[in-house]
C-alpha cells in the first residue's frame, strides 16, 4: 500500500506564516476595515507550530538539547 503524503512540515511551515501574516495584517489595519477572517484564519498558526515542535522533538536524537533549547527560547517571551 502506498504512503500518500499531503503535506510536508515545510508546507505546513510555510502555510503558517502566511496565515500569521494575515493575522498581523488584521491587527494593524482593524481600525481601517480589514476583514474579521484574517484574524480567524491567523488563529490556527498556534496548533501548526505546536505540532511541528512536538514532531521535532520526537525525531531529534538529543531530546535533552532539544528541551533545554526549548525551554530558554519560550523563556524569552
Amino acid at each position: 500500500m502506498y504512503k500518500v503524503k499531503f503535506m510536508s512540515g515545510f508546507d505546513l511551515k510555510v502555510l503558517g506564516i502566511i496565515l500569521m501574516l494575515g493575522d498581523h495584517i488584521y491587527e494593524c489595519f482593524s481600525n481601517q476595515g480589514a476583514p474579521i477572517w484574517l484574524t480567524v484564519l491567523g488563529r490556527a498558526v498556534a496548533p501548526i507550530f505546536l505540532f511541528l515542535s512536538a514532531e521535532g522533538f520526537y525525531y531529534t536524537h538529543s531530546k535533552f538539547f532539544f528541551f533545554m533549547l526549548d525551554s530558554l527560547i519560550y523563556s524569552c517571551f
